[in-house]
């Protein structure tokens, strides 16, 4: 799948969906992660997330800003150097964040963080309320149109690459 192509079916591993929506449910203020997994044959599989912490959601560009360029640091030197095994680090397939009491809809602050930061088709956009218990992923499609995607949620060792 190149980078300008939409994907089609979207799969979540039930174990990192699960922690998500625990940790959101448990501190009750807004949160965010990087989704990690792996796309092919339009296929996007998120299996893990990475860097999960409490972000002011009027300022959630900054915050997210730093968290994805301190992973891609590290991703770009785990591929340079090589990766021993031991923590390996996976592409980030987007993002999730919890904001209470938006019935998972993005807001303004939230859309422009994901087109400044995330703007590939293959790239998604987890949002979870907790006080309504909705969740909803969402893309780009190749007009950078956001829409709200259908998505699996797999057993955990569905979504690893075979």
């Amino acid at each position: 799948m190149s980078a300008n192509e939409t994907p089609h079916f979207f799969s979540i591993a039930h174990d990192a969906l699960e922690e998500l929506v625990f940790s959101a449910e448990y501190d009750g203020r807004p949160s965010f992660a990087l989704l990690q997994g792996h796309h092919d044959n339009q296929k996007v599989h998120i299996n893990g997330f990475s860097s999960l912490q409490v972000v002011n959601l009027e300022n959630a560009f900054n915050a997210v800003r730093k968290t994805l360029n301190e992973h891609l640091v590290v991703q770009t030197r785990t591929q340079l150097l090589g990766d021993d095994g031991v923590n390996p680090i996976h592409p980030s397939m987007g993002w999730f964040i919890s904001q209470p009491g938006a019935s998972a809809k993005p807001s303004d602050e939230i859309l422009r963080v994901h087109f400044s930061l995330f703007n590939l088709p293959h790239i998604s956009l987890l949002i979870y309320d907790p006080l309504s218990k909705r969740i909803a992923l969402y893309n780009c499609d190749e007009k950078l149109q956001i829409r709200n995607k259908a998505f699996e949620v797999l057993p955990t060792e569905q979504t690893h690459h075979a």
